[in-house]
């Protein structure tokens, strides 16, 4: 990211004769289009970070679970079946759903992925690289949006810090950056609205920004609660000086929030008027009761489990194992981080950036099904706030003394730092698992197997890369399927790394005298006795 901040009493001049009136930018931050070396060190920083992710994209490729149901959404789409799954949770067959609520990750990332797959195939690498294409452009867009003021060198330092806490803090989950999981994704749309939202006022901004995070909440749609929490705070202060005045200049209210509104539901509408004329009105009603069904069952499932304050205790030691941050230490730390910053523009970023982020991890704590993933998002938001003190117009001294702080904050990652990159064999090559996984893939594209479905599996999750890397879809079918009954033959694929604990699977792997093994990918042929 490239940015630094203006201020009220010293107007940036931005590439301007001399002789012309500095711009009045009230304190907030602005757009400037003057290169400098600064800049270019900061467009260094992001090339190198991104590079380090590519070369893991062509390391890893295309992972099992989320990652490959989502390929193969693109990879449906692109070869004319629709915005469909062709693997779904828990039934007796697969089939092409259109539009299927479990399509986790939404139309900003697949669409990408799609036009990805039309130009380079179904190969293992085009879904990573799309990701890192879109976070990259995400990054460019968000610095473009700042200012680099006077002291321009602190830039760089911003970048490289931002970058490297992402790194330690997302060691163990750094394939939410090349993975098809939209967290990262939903989570840098969110700061480009904010950083926007420090803009001069215009209904021009104001759409853009609600577009931001209408492109967030497409992606992720626990993106929401964020946008929530960044109204909360944008609107707050409106509110309570109209319960004051008895709701004299209710319009002031009215005119900020109607282009925000409007940006947001343009993609939402956008999305919503393919869904109609794709699936027609019964089907697309149908699907929206499944989405609320789907939204009942898993946003609030942590919730009914347990007691809330027994599944926060339970769900601190996740954060803390897979983030090196104890969670109780995060309103501190913000309060710390703000405390530095002596710029109101950028005090009021980090104060929007704070509500979007605090308002996610709440939910995470209280009422998620305590994924880590879950917790990306607002673990993304809370990292870019920390480091916006680093911006502010104080001595190189301080920042720099900020800036040590910053890195003994990581310092519970330092010995986690070598995790993502400690299976990369060749750097920007296949690694051996993703060496079986292809092997694989030649081994089923051997057979000649008339007629679908092809294989067997236990369940989704653990064929869906394979799914995407195939030719076609609806490749397979799960073992409890009955129809299996009436063939003399079929093959059960299995990868060992997303077994369920199906008693009747485990004995079929570990007793068939006719199976295949590359890597952690098991193939058995199971015949009729």
């Amino acid at each position: 990211m490239t940015r630094n901040e203006s201020t009220a009493q010293h107007p940036v001049e931005i590439s301007a004769p001399k002789t012309e009136p500095e711009p009045n930018t009230q304190g907030r931050l602005v757009l400037s289009r003057k290169i400098t070396p600064s800049l270019l060190v900061s467009l260094g920083l992001i090339l190198a970070f991104f590079t380090l992710i590519t070369a893991l994209v062509l390391a890893y490729g295309v992972g099992c679970g989320d990652d490959g149901y989502i390929a193969s959404v693109a990879k449906n789409l692109a070869g004319g079946e629709g915005f469909s799954s062709s693997m779904q949770f828990g039934v007796k067959s697969y089939q092409l759903k259109p539009f299927d609520p479990m399509i986790s990750t939404g139309a900003p990332v697949i669409l990408p992925t799609t036009v990805m797959i039309l130009l380079f195939g179904n190969t293992y690498w085009v879904p990573g690289l799309t990701q890192v294409l879109v976070c990259f452009s995400l990054n460019l867009l968000i610095g473009y949006q700042l200012d680099p003021g006077k002291r321009n060198w602190k830039i760089p330092l911003f970048t490289l810090l931002f970058l490297f806490c992402c790194y330690a803090f997302m060691a163990y989950h750094l394939e939410q950056w090349y993975a098809l999981l939209g967290e990262v994704p939903a989570a840098l749309f969110m700061v480009l609205g904010c950083v926007l939202s420090n803009k001069p006022k215009s209904r021009k901004t104001e759409f853009y920004v609600g577009l931001c995070f209408g492109l967030a909440s497409q992606t992720k749609l626990l993106a929401l609660l964020g946008f929530a929490g960044f109204c909360v705070h944008r609107f707050f202060p409106i509110i309570i000086n109209l319960a004051k005045t008895r709701l004299r200049g209710s319009w002031t209210l009215t005119k900020e929030s109607l282009p925000l509104l409007a940006g947001f539901c343009a993609p939402w509408l956008a999305f919503e008027v393919w869904k109609l004329i794709a699936l027609g009105w019964a089907d697309y009603f149908a699907i929206w009761s499944d989405l609320i069904n789907m939204v009942s069952r898993f946003g609030s499932e942590g919730s009914r489990s347990t007691n809330l304050l027994i599944r926060a205790q339970q769900r601190l030691p996740i954060f803390l194992d897979r983030f090196g941050l104890f969670l109780p230490s995060i309103p501190l730390i913000l309060v710390f981080a703000r405390m530095q910053i002596d710029n109101q523009s950028v005090r009021q970023l980090f104060d929007r950036l704070s509500w979007s982020a605090g308002v996610l991890l709440v939910y995470w704590l209280f009422f998620s099904l305590g994924l880590p993933r879950y917790a990306i998002m607002a673990l993304t938001l809370f990292i870019f706030a920390i480091c916006l003190p680093l911006l502010s117009e104080t001595s190189w001294k301080r920042t720099g003394v900020y800036g040590l702080v910053l890195l003994l904050l990581t310092s519970g990652c330092w010995l986690r730092l070598r995790y993502p990159i400690q299976r990369v064999e060749t750097w920007f090559g296949p690694s051996a698992n993703t060496k079986h996984q292809l092997e694989t893939i030649a081994f089923l594209n051997r057979l000649e197997i008339e007629g679908k479905p092809r294989f067997a599996t236990e369940w989704w999750a653990t064929a869906s890369d394979l799914e995407y890397l195939l030719p076609t879809s609806l490749n397979f079918t799960p073992y409890s399927n009955p129809q299996l009954n009436q063939k003399a033959s079929f093959w059960l694929v299995c990868n060992t790394k997303f077994l369920s604990k199906d008693p009747e699977i485990a004995r079929i792997l570990y007793e068939s005298d006719k199976s295949l093994s590359f890597g952690k990918y098991y193939l058995v042929l199971c015949e009729k006795k």
